[in-house]
């Protein structure tokens, strides 16, 4: 017998990173997910109150929940990181929400991800030479008496 995995994306309390380490949980486990369901609201649930409210109703604490369709399709395309097409935008969620570990973990021989790490330690060289340039200028400036 085949085992189908199922999976809902956007459920409340779920952030974007949850759903990013959900992804390569999966993909260590050899899972190449094919049926995921965005969280639809369903009556006398608490998840269900708390998606339309935003409170967890037996704590008072606030909740994130992804209700727009943007923040829905950013969490759920990390389920499908297999397919070529939502590469570049995975990469790019993971480098906005600072998971860039994650990177690795999904994409090992992804040359993309090579470059924009060379680019990105060449700019952060190029900032600190600049600054230093701009601390050394300060430093030689002499001083007028008065």
């Amino acid at each position: 017998q085949q085992l189908i995995p199922y999976f809902i994306s956007s459920h409340p309390g779920c952030s974007e990173a949850d759903m990013a380490q959900l992804a390569a949980d999966t993909r260590n486990l050899g899972m190449h997910l094919e049926q995921v369901q965005d969280f639809t609201p369903t009556p006398m649930t608490v998840s269900t109150e708390i998606y339309y409210s935003g409170y967890h109703p037996y704590t008072g604490e606030a909740v994130y929940c992804a209700v727009t369709p943007e923040h829905k399709q950013a969490q759920r395309q990390y389920f499908f990181w297999y397919d070529k097409a939502n590469r570049p935008g995975i990469i790019k969620s993971l480098h906005r929400i600072n998971r860039t570990d994650l990177v690795r973990e999904l994409f090992p021989n992804c040359q993309d991800f090579r470059a924009q790490e060379r680019h990105k330690n060449k700019k952060q060289f190029n900032e600190h030479k600049i600054n230093d340039t701009k601390i050394k200028a300060i430093k030689q400036k002499p001083r007028r008496k008065l």
